[in-house]
């Protein structure tokens, strides 16, 4: 049995066996969560295909395809389109209530890019103003001192991402 039949029969016994429709289409457009689609077989244009299983563009995992490529689209019942797969994504949207791993999440959280940006700015305000008094061949240290940064502070350990070897 090739890939097709196999993802017809998955989504088959999920629909509980209502008939499953399966047509290579060409994207036309992206609007949040829906599509345009032009089928390839015979050029019908589906307006509204679904990109995730809710008609909204902020919930859950939203595999947005590439306008101008190819995608498979199936159909449950009479009126309801979905992507089933995407030759080329232009973008994902991932909105989850617990962590993100991404390759087994080796290499930790990702950075909280403003919290870094942040810490790094401070420390070159403190490089940038500091100076050293010498009285008598003594060096006094700054007044002003930057804190050690602490990795909890710019980490972002809802989403791991590490090494795919």
């Amino acid at each position: 049995m090739d890939d097709i039949h196999k993802i017809k029969d998955c989504l088959r016994e999920l629909a509980g066996g209502a008939p499953i429709e399966t047509e290579v289409a060409k994207v036309l457009s992206v609007d949040g969560a829906v599509c345009k689609v032009s089928r390839v077989r015979d050029g019908m244009v589906i307006d509204r295909v679904r990109l995730n299983a809710i008609s909204t563009a902020d919930k859950g995992i939203v595999v947005t395809p590439k306008t101008g490529t190819y995608v498979l689209v199936s159909r449950l019942g009479e009126v309801n389109w979905f992507v089933t797969l995407c030759g080329e994504v232009e973008k994902i949207s991932i909105d989850a209530e617990a962590d993100i791993v991404i390759n087994r999440g080796g290499y930790g959280g990702l950075i909280r890019i403003e919290d870094l940006v942040g810490a790094i700015n401070r420390l070159v305000e403190v490089f940038n103003s500091h100076t050293h008094t010498v009285v008598e061949a003594v060096a006094k240290s700054p007044e002003l001192q930057m804190q050690r940064l602490n990795r909890n502070d710019i980490e972002n350990t809802h989403i791991k991402h590490g090494d795919p070897q």
